[in-house]
Formats: C-alpha cells, structure tokens, sequence
C-alpha cells in the first residue's frame, strides 16, 4: 500500500530514522483483510493534505433518435471529499540508547510490535467505517439459507450497477459457507489465505471471515457485507514510523508509529451489508 507523501523523514532540525519503513508496511497490513486493490482502493493517493475530493462524473443520456442532430447535455458531477480525519499512533518505551536501539533485537521487535498494534486499530475502524457507511439489504431477518441470502444481495448489487468481488462474513455467517465446502465455496490452499487473506471463494466473490463484525443473531447483527472493493476508498498518510532519543524523560529510547487515514464508501449502492432488523 502507498502512502501520501510527507514531510516525516525530517521534520524540523531533527532526521527521523527511516531504516525501519521497511518493517512498518507488512507489520501495518500483513495477514489482515483490508489490503489495497483487493478489499478496497487507495488510486486517489496524492500529496494533498488533509482532505480530498474525488469527482464522480455525471453521466447524463444517450440520444437513440434518428435525428442528425446531437442533443447537448450538461450533467453536474459530484464531489466526495475523503478527509484523513483518523489518528492512530502509539509510544513504546524502550531501555536503550538510541543508537543501540535501531540496530537491536529489541529495538526492531519494539518496533515491531507498536507497527502491529497500529495496525490492528487501524483495521478495526476500517471495518467500522465500512459498515456505518454500507448500504442496509432489503431483506433484514436472520438468514437461514446462507446461499440464497448471498444471491439475493449479489443481485441487489448487480441491479445497481456493481461489480461484487468481495465478501466479509461474520464467524456464525463463515461457519454457514463452510457447509457448501467443494461445493459453491471454494476454500484457498494455506500459502494463498497467507499470501492474500482470502479464505476462498463463494459464486465468484472472494470471501473474507471478520470477527470484527457482531452477529449474535439479535437486530442490530451484521451478517455480511457484500461489495466491489473500488467502491471503498482508503488514504492513509505516514506521520512516524521511527526509533528516537526518549530525552529528558528517561535514559533510553521510545519506538514510535503514527499514521492518519480517511474512510469513504463513495458509491453506497454498491456497498451492501445483511443486517438483522
């Protein structure tokens, strides 16, 4: 995944350490199912700061007449904005000097750590975001057949003009698609859902199991959310990812990660969630 561009590397008089920035990426996202040009998009990446506006094209009509003549539209567009309005970030204190630090086990492992816990608050509201901004299914009573439930929202999509290449079940809705095992389903070998995330496929659609989701069965519950993953828009900018000097506050080291990031589904319809009413 691309970040923004930004100005981290230095930042006042000081140069922030960048050694680890190849430690931060895979321990940010890895084995997680939010990943860039599969479960969402990041092709709205520039150098802006702080907000962006993507422009959705108006289509406007086909003329179908016999007549020579071009009818001239004039279809207003729409602007989205994505703002980076999320903050996730952690301190780790580590008993070193700092140029032991950076080059250390403990050091790295630190760093590590912090990188993997970023990441999976960063997940979770990734989640969140998907879910309060998806698009509610018609149907909202606790699915009994899960291969119909999945057909009926697949065809919901497709009426509104998207192409689904995602699934996140719930584990109760997963533990339903397993029963269809060699079947409709068809789960990925071991090196593929460590390579990708991707549990299998269920008619055509990557499926992915969040436990992120709550689904007891009690409305409010989302089973699953269906999706073309173009439809969900996430920025996300590098603010740190670095080993510094703790200074005055003790004699050692603090392991520090902080990235911001924007959540948009900017086309609702083609983002659907089974929710139980």
């Amino acid at each position: 995944m691309a970040f923004l561009n930004t100005n981290a590397v230095e930042r006042g008089n000081e140069t922030v350490d960048t050694k680890f920035s190849a430690l931060l990426e895979p321990n940010l996202w890895k084995d997680k199912i939010f990943e860039a040009g599969r479960t969402f998009t990041d092709k709205y990446q520039t150098d802006a700061m702080g907000q962006l506006f993507v422009r959705r094209l108006g289509k406007g009509t086909v003329d179908t007449s016999a007549s020579l003549n071009f009818t001239h539209n004039q279809t207003a567009d729409e602007l989205i904005s994505i703002v980076l309005d999320k903050s996730f970030k952690q301190s780790e204190a580590i008993y070193e000097s700092v140029e032991v630090a950076r080059t250390s086990g403990t050091g790295i492992q630190k760093f590590e750590v912090v990188a993997e816990n970023v990441g999976e608050a960063w997940q979770a509201e990734a989640h969140a975001q998907l879910v309060s901004q998806a698009t509610a299914a018609s149907t909202t009573t606790v699915t009994t057949d899960v291969k119909e439930a999945i057909i009926e929202v697949r065809k919901e999509l497709r009426d509104n003009g998207a192409q689904p290449d995602v699934l996140i079940a719930s584990t109760k809705f997963y533990s339903g698609i397993l029963d269809f095992s060699g079947k409709e389903y068809q789960p990925a070998t071991n090196d593929e859902i460590l390579r990708t995330g991707v549990l299998g496929r269920f008619l055509g659609v990557d499926v992915y199991e969040s436990n992120h989701l709550e689904d007891d069965g009690t409305a409010g519950s989302t089973e699953f959310i269906m999706y073309q993953h173009t439809a969900y828009s996430i920025l996300t900018q590098l603010i740190a990812s670095r080993i510094v000097d703790a200074g005055k506050d003790w004699a050692g080291s603090a392991a520090q990660v902080e990235i911001k990031s924007g959540f948009k589904v900017t086309t609702p319809d083609r983002v659907i969630k089974k929710v139980v009413a």
